[in-house]
């Protein structure tokens, strides 16, 4: 066991419009067993220690509700030695600022984005840390229709180009998506019901998401939709009720940053790359074999249905 501290603290000093902020976390991440593709298969890495601080603003401009904020994470890192073996070895730092804001730009059309800018470095060796995009950035925009509870939105998805491996031999390229998505917000026998449905990736682009694990690289999605149906809770109705969802979307993008480090994950902890799904090799959770693939040269994404371990 081990005590990991979290510091943090909020300062109004010019009323509710403004907040600075700041922050000091250190956490723990599980070990590893390591996968049968290195010399040293079967060996289990224990856990790292990852150490992050934060400063920032808050503040609110009309409708919308912006912060601003420059944060440095440093963390131990598994790397690939030159016997092939996969050691905890390596020291992550990141640094970086960040954008984001949400809110109202008229009485039907909302916005919630951000970008970032990273500069990583792993210490030990002086290279970038791979999987760490030095850019990312996200806008959504979602239009109130006159027909009431339906809306349509849509999201662009920027992820600037990132190393593959440790050794800063692989880079990936740049990315961007599109996604359309809609909501309809009725009731069924005086329950309240939001049904959404989202097309991701409406352009059908081929494109390396990001990193699994050093020298891997992940596909991003084919064209593809869903639907979904939920009952609505917790949230209330009208202005309100957005703010409120606006708010947890806005904690949302912020507790995501400790999600990425070199290998780390897209939208769901340790630095704030824009990698692939956070899944380890030998860990018991696995991503699907048609995602992933180790590589030793970096060309256009082939048709999934081609891809293999």
């Amino acid at each position: 066991s081990r005590f990991s501290p979290m510091l943090a603290a909020v300062v109004r000093p010019w009323g509710d419009s403004v907040a600075l902020f700041g922050n000091y976390t250190e956490g723990m991440e599980p070990g590893q067993v390591v996968g049968v593709t290195y010399a040293n298969a079967g060996d289990v890495l224990g856990p790292r220690v990852s150490k992050q601080m934060e400063l920032g603003v808050k503040f609110q401009t009309g409708e919308l509700a912006h912060a601003v904020s420059a944060f440095q994470i440093e963390r131990p890192s598994f790397i690939t030695d030159p016997a092939n073996r996969l050691v905890d070895d390596g020291e992550q730092r990141l640094r970086g600022v960040e954008w984001s804001v949400y809110g109202k730009l008229t009485q039907s059309l909302s916005v919630l984005g951000g970008v970032a800018h990273i500069k990583s470095e792993q210490r030990n060796t002086g290279k970038d840390t791979y999987g760490t995009p030095g850019l990312r950035a996200r806008l959504g925009l979602d239009w109130n229709t006159p027909l009431p509870g339906l809306t349509v939105g849509g999201r662009v998805h920027y992820t600037g180009k990132q190393w593959a491996d440790s050794g800063n031999r692989l880079r990936v390229p740049a990315w961007k998506r599109l996604d359309l998505t809609t909501s309809y917000a009725t009731k069924i026998a005086s329950t309240p019901v939001r049904f959404n449905a989202s097309v991701e990736n409406v352009t059908d682009k081929k494109y390396w998401i990001g990193t699994f694990g050093d020298g891997f690289v992940m596909v991003g999605a084919a064209l593809g939709s869903g639907i979904a149906r939920r009952r609505r809770h917790g949230f209330g109705g009208g202005e309100r009720g957005r703010q409120q969802q606006g708010e947890q979307a806005g904690q949302r993008a912020g507790h995501r940053r400790g999600r990425f480090c070199g290998g780390a994950a897209d939208d769901n902890r340790c630095a704030r790359s824009a990698t692939a799904p956070r899944a380890r090799r030998g860990a018991g959770v696995q991503p699907r074999a048609s995602s992933r693939r180790r590589v030793r040269h970096l060309a256009e994404p082939p048709a999934l249905r081609n891809l293999s371990i």
